[in-house]
């Protein structure tokens, strides 16, 4: 009957999670990211008319040859300073194109860079108002887990004091198979990182079951386990395990 109610529940919470997926719209953010992509695109390529016009000002800086010295002498002999100042520019006026080509390009770099910090902030926007809806459904999943946990810790519990009093190979192998996972388990950040302690109690009924192997003679001398030590491996790890419990 319980399980039945708790499957009824994931259910009831699994359709509504369902619904929330359904209904989210993310039509604003997609716009966002169609106008970004747009505005690089017209970037990019602004850039790459600059850099064509930069190397074809570079080629025309390393051909030229000055002006005519008739020319000039021409223009002086007329007194038409002007038109020696516009000889003496050409090439100046070149460079100067080309530096604003380059601080343009500069900042068109700029703003490709920062299309795609914009384009990462609307992603995750578009993450952050996903995250949350499937909360409810891993709220369940996370009680479900603990209590596989739970269960977890008793079962390797049970088979070391097993193993230990009675030299049960197959509980050896048992306890064995779980012991990394139970140290996991009870490790920061394990779903049991609350319950690290440097030993667990055998259950009741299992120091019950193993009661009478006291009695058996000589043939077979053995205590009873009450108590199952942690299964960190070493002391540095259970003492960090501890100290985060603690701090908890």
């Amino acid at each position: 009957m319980g399980e039945n109610r708790k499957g009824k529940s994931m259910s009831r919470t699994y359709d509504a999670v369902a619904k929330e997926f359904a209904a989210l719209d993310l039509s604003d953010l997609n716009e966002r990211l169609t106008i970004i992509a747009k505005q690089r695109g017209e970037a990019e390529e602004a850039e790459r008319v600059a850099e064509a016009r930069c190397t074809e000002i570079a080629h025309a800086i390393r051909e030229w040859k000055g002006a005519d010295p008739a020319a000039i002498a021409d223009a002086l002999v007329q007194g038409d300073q002007d038109r020696v100042s516009r000889f003496a520019s050409d090439i100046s006026d070149l460079e100067a194109e080309k530096a604003n080509l380059r601080a343009g390009i500069g900042e068109l770099r700029r703003r490709i860079r920062d299309s795609y910090d914009a384009e990462n902030k609307v992603k995750s926007e578009a993450r952050s108002r996903i995250g949350p809806l499937s909360d409810p459904l891993m709220d369940e999943m996370r009680v479900e887990a603990e209590n596989a946990a739970q269960a977890l810790l008793r079962i390797w519990t049970i088979a070391t004091a097993i193993s230990r009093s009675s030299y049960a190979s197959n509980a050896e192998r048992l306890a064995g198979s779980l012991q990394e996972t139970v140290s996991s388990l009870t490790s920061h950040p394990g779903l049991l990182a609350k319950q690290v302690a440097y030993s667990y109690p055998v259950p009741d009924e299992i120091v019950a079951l193993l009661q009478p192997l006291t009695s058996k003679g000589e043939a077979f001398r053995n205590g009873v386990m009450l108590q199952v030590s942690s299964p960190h491996g070493d002391r540095a790890t259970f003492a960090q395990s501890l100290s985060h419990r603690r701090s908890a």
